[in-house]
Parts: C-alpha cells; structure tokens; sequence
C-alpha cells in the first residue's frame, strides 16, 4: 500500500525533472539559433503540459492561482498574439 504510494510520488517527480530537462533543453536550441522565443512562452508550455499531461495539482493550482492573482487584464495575453518571428 505504501510502496504504490511512495512509487506514485517518485514517478511524479520524475516526470516532473523530465519536463524540466525537455524544456530547458528546447529553450537551449532556440537560444543557440537566437529565435525570439520568450522565457514566457516556455513557461506557459510546461504549465500547459504538466497541468494536461501529468495531472498534477500543483501545477493546476499554480495555474488557478496566477489566473486568479492576474488583475490587469489590459494587457494581452502572452499566447493570444503571436509575435512574429525575424
């Protein structure tokens, strides 16, 4: 019973260092090619990708909460628009 539970958790945080290793690896590459790839946009992927994927509730709260904390909604939102590339 608690070695299901000990072996969730460690799969969990496994998962977790693969994202992060994917992404900082992903951001490596577009670095090395100088895209205009903003720290945001990564951010907003491995939120994206760990909150659908992974089902984790951190990262669904973290996410609930920074909607909620947002206040200025004047500003658009990162993904909404876009910026081109060159």
């Amino acid at each position: 019973h608690y070695t299901f539970i000990v072996f969730f958790l460690f799969k969990l945080v496994f998962l977790q260092l693969c994202f992060c290793f994917f992404f900082y690896s992903i951001f490596q590459i577009f670095y090395l090619f100088q895209l205009d790839l903003e720290l945001v946009w990564m951010v907003h992927l491995y939120r994206y990708f760990t909150a659908r994927f992974l089902s984790n509730p951190l990262a669904l709260l973290y996410s609930a909460v920074q909607r909620i904390t947002t206040t200025d909604q004047s500003q658009p939102h990162p993904l909404s628009e876009p910026r081109k590339l060159m």
